[in-house]
């Protein structure tokens, strides 16, 4: 008897959180969000997986800002991600570049795709590597010793071409696996915004349910992100307004 009861709950606590999931994916279960007061910014995560974008009516919308994927590894170039960003730039919204790491590729070879890629960097936000971990990732870069060499070399090119390092977006597992609470860096976290492994971080991506009419593909979505008010300024050159 007690087996079976312990099914049975099983079995409804799997049910009610599939439940809670589709709901969310539909938006039709509000999200938690990080507090408003610490991060009164709302801006948009985006990549060529959210298909064509129409950038004016994007920027007519709820967001303050928008990250854009560029480039990943040594070669890679996200197909849509030039067009994007100047499509950002050009609607008026605040916007910033990310490339994609790859973990055992040289990083200031990589740093060079990304400036090849991205231009003179004037007038954007400050650019973003995104070292998150999937599950294969986990399985098949275990040295972090060699990791942290190449974000190090990857943020230490930025630094020598743009006066800016660059913020980290991360899981809870490559924070934890490289060491990031102690290494001072600027902080972008993926977390929920009531299960935060990073004191401070400077952006809190909340949610991949993100819609808006702007997507041309009604069955895309963005990753939400919340970010702190010092965002607002971007990266220009000093004396530039």
């Amino acid at each position: 008897m007690l087996t079976g009861a312990f099914c049975a709950a099983f079995v409804c606590a799997a049910a009610a959180l599939l439940s809670v999931a589709v709901l969310r994916s539909r938006g039709l279960l509000p999200e938690p969000q990080p507090d408003r007061f610490g991060y009164p910014l709302r801006g948009a995560y985006v990549s060529e997986r959210c298909g064509e974008i129409d950038w004016k009516l994007f920027s007519q919308g709820s967001s303050d800002f928008c990250y854009i994927r560029l480039t990943a590894g040594t070669a890679f170039a996200d197909r849509l991600g030039k067009k994007n960003l100047g499509a950002a730039l050009h609607s008026g919204l605040a916007a910033g570049a990310v490339h994609d790491i790859g973990f055992y590729q040289d990083g200031r070879a990589q740093a060079d795709n990304f400036l090849s890629a991205v231009g003179e960097y004037r007038g954007l936000l400050i650019p973003a590597l995104d070292i998150r971990m999937s599950l294969a990732d986990r399985i098949r870069f275990r040295d972090s010793s060699r990791i942290k060499r190449t974000v190090a070399a990857f943020v230490g090119r930025l630094t020598e071409a743009t006066g800016r390092g660059a913020l980290l977006l991360c899981d809870e597992y490559s924070f934890k696996l490289l060491g990031l609470g102690q290494s001072g860096a600027d902080i972008w976290a993926e977390c929920s915004a009531d299960d935060r492994f990073c004191e401070s971080p400077v952006m809190i991506s909340y949610s991949e349910g993100g819609r808006s009419s702007a997507l041309r593909e009604k069955d895309k979505t963005f990753t939400i992100t919340a970010a702190r008010s010092e965002l607002t300024a971007t990266d220009r050159p000093s004396g530039q307004q």
